[in-house]
C-alpha cells in the first residue's frame, strides 16, 4: 500500500465530509479500488497522511474496503480525502461505492463529479464544487403531533430515503419515496411515535439532509 511506481500526483480520489460530529464513530468504505492507494496523497483536515496517521485512522478489511475511525477530537467538521493511482482499474460505475455509519447504519453512496480530468486541473476542482447543486429541506408544523410535513427543495432526486431516528441514533422509521421534485412536500404520519426530540434524515443519492423535530 506505499504506491512505489504510481503517479506522484494520484488520479481518483475519493472525498467523505461529515459534519456536526460529536462522538466517536466507524464508517465502512466499501468498493474501493482493490490496490494503488496513493498515502502521502491522501488526507484527513487537508493535512497529508504518512504511513503511521493513516493506520491510526483506518483500517484495512478486505481489498476493497476500509474502516475509518472517526475520532470526535479531530473536530466537529473532518474531510477525508483517499488518492488512488493512474493505473489503477476503479469501481464503474462509481455508485457502487458505498460508505457506512456504525452508529446509525446510513448508507450514502459514493456520486461521481462531471467532466474531471487530470489531478490539479481547472476541471477538477471545479466539477467536484459544480456537482453539488445544494438541497434544503423543511418540516411543520414543529413542534407537531400527529404527522409532519417535509418540504424539499432542489435538483429532481429519483429516489428518497427518509429515515426517523429517536435522540438515541435508534432508527425508528425507514420510507422511501419516487421521484421528488423541486418544492415537492411530502406528509409522514407519525401517530405511533411518543412525544419527544426525534432527528429527520433524508438521503437522496449521495447526499444527506439532518432536522430536529418534536412530537408533542
Amino acid at each position: 500500500h506505499i504506491s512505489s511506481g504510481c503517479n506522484s500526483a494520484g488520479d481518483n480520489y475519493y472525498e467523505l465530509t461529515l459534519k456536526q460530529i460529536t462522538a466517536n464513530d466507524q464508517f465502512t468504505l466499501s468498493g474501493l479500488p482493490g490496490n494503488g492507494i496513493n498515502i502521502p496523497m491522501s488526507s484527513l483536515n487537508g493535512v497529508p497522511f504518512t504511513n503511521t496517521t493513516f493506520q491510526s485512522n483506518l483500517n484495512f478489511v478486505n481489498n476493497n474496503s476500509m474502516h475509518w475511525q472517526v475520532k470526535a477530537s479531530n473536530g466537529g467538521t473532518q474531510t477525508l480525502r483517499l488518492y488512488y493511482c493512474w493505473v489503477n482499474t476503479y469501481p464503474n460505475p462509481v455508485s457502487a461505492t458505498t460508505v457506512v455509519s456504525l452508529c446509525s447504519g446510513l448508507t450514502t453512496a459514493c456520486v461521481q463529479g462531471p467532466g474531471l480530468s487530470d489531478p490539479g486541473s481547472g476541471d477538477r476542482n471545479n466539477g467536484l464544487e459544480d456537482a453539488a447543486e445544494p438541497i434544503r429541506i423543511t418540516v411543520a408544523p414543529n413542534p407537531g403531533t400527529d404527522y409532519l410535513l417535509l418540504t424539499y427543495e432542489g435538483r429532481p432526486a429519483t429516489q428518497a430515503i427518509l429515515r426517523i431516528l429517536a435522540s438515541t441514533g435508534q432508527v425508528l422509521k425507514t420510507l422511501t419515496k419516487s421521484g421528488l421534485e423541486d418544492q415537492q412536500q411530502w406528509e409522514v404520519d407519525t401517530q405511533d411515535l411518543p412525544s419527544g426530540m426525534y432527528f429527520l434524515c433524508l438521503q437522496t443519492g449521495g447526499e444527506v439532509k439532518w432536522l430536529a423535530w418534536q412530537r408533542q
